[in-house]
């Protein structure tokens, strides 16, 4: 038997527009990517003392120019950005609510934060209200921004474009669907070479994977899933997951039931992405098949190559594969 690694990654993986039509560019850079995941791999599998895995086992579905391109057709056409219904009040920006919501798991204060910048509207809001009007909702998002950047040390602008494609990829149907059915193709060739697949995912990759496992009521030779840096914690994602609902801990994926851990979970304390940790408590199950590592990645904390490179994260791949 032999078993296939799907590797699922994350934003701004994409192509400069004037490069994209090149499909010799493209393999070269798709290459490019999955080489630079495999050298994180192979650096933890060397440091946990197992073998490397073998190039032609390893797959990965690339979407980062089709989304792209996607959201700079809706910019173009005019179309306002990602909204959904998040409470009776009315509707507000999915991206604001993702910002909102890792803040908050900081211990963000909106009343204590504006006291600095704007004493007179710290006044008017509550530390405990995330739906204010449309007068006070940017000025508490921008001090939410700010407030995430002092704490983790990364750039407020590099936090609201991570935050902005998970909201595009959750509330556009038809990014939605375009991303999904790039990856169940790779999937489906997967499967005609192996019998079995590991899903290894990054950053928005980790949310896709949640679907793909989601959507498939057939069983499905997946015998682990290995997240990295997953937003899969926050509220405002979970309630748009397929089978979401307001109020309710998603379900476990479709994951093989005999793996050990079915479902590994790794996240720096500082990776903005990831804040809302560990994931255990945040999925129906979760205690008994989530298995969340801590990692520190010495590069940068969102990094897949420094997440791969933990030992601990490559000996549950390896374990996982037991080819």
């Amino acid at each position: 038997m032999s078993t296939a690694l799907v590797l699922l990654h994350g934003r701004s993986q994409q192509l400069p527009r004037a490069l994209r039509g090149d499909q010799d560019r493209v393999r070269a850079h798709v290459e490019a990517i999955r080489r630079g995941w495999l050298a994180g791999l192979t650096k933890g599998l060397a440091l946990a003392n197992r073998p490397p895995v073998a190039e032609q086992d390893v797959y990965l579905p690339f979407y980062g120019n089709r989304m792209a391109e996607l959201v700079e057709q809706r910019i173009a056409q005019g179309r306002p950005a990602p909204d959904l219904e998040l409470d009776t009040a009315g509707p507000a920006g999915m991206r604001d609510q993702l910002v909102l919501e890792a803040a908050a798991e900081l211990g963000f204060d909106p009343a204590a934060e504006l006291r600095y910048t704007d004493p007179a509207l710290a006044e008017q809001v509550t530390a405990d209200e995330l739906n204010w009007s449309a007068g006070l909702r940017l000025p508490v998002v921008r001090a939410a921004l700010r407030f995430i950047a002092r704490k983790t040390g990364t750039a407020d602008f590099v936090i609201e474009e991570y935050l902005s494609d998970v909201a595009y990829y959750l509330t556009d149907e038809g990014i939605r669907d375009s991303v999904l059915d790039i990856a169940q193709e790779t999937f489906a060739a997967a499967r005609k070479q192996h019998d079995r697949t590991v899903v290894i995912a990054h950053s928005l990759g980790t949310v896709v994977a949640y679907d793909l496992l989601a959507t498939d009521d057939t069983p499905r030779p997946v015998t682990a899933l290995i997240t990295a840096g997953s937003p899969l914690g926050l509220p405002a994602v979970q309630r748009h997951l397929v089978g979401g609902t307001r109020g309710a801990k998603p379900r476990l994926p479709a994951i093989d039931a005999d793996a050990d851990p079915r479902w590994l979970n790794a996240y720096d304390v500082s990776d903005v992405v990831a804040l809302i940790h560990p994931l255990r408590d945040h999925f129906q199950g979760g205690r008994q098949a989530i298995r969340d590592v801590v990692t520190h990645n010495p590069t940068a904390p969102h990094s897949i190559e420094d997440y791969l490179s933990d030992p601990d994260v490559a000996m549950a791949v390896s374990a996982a594969k037991r080819d």
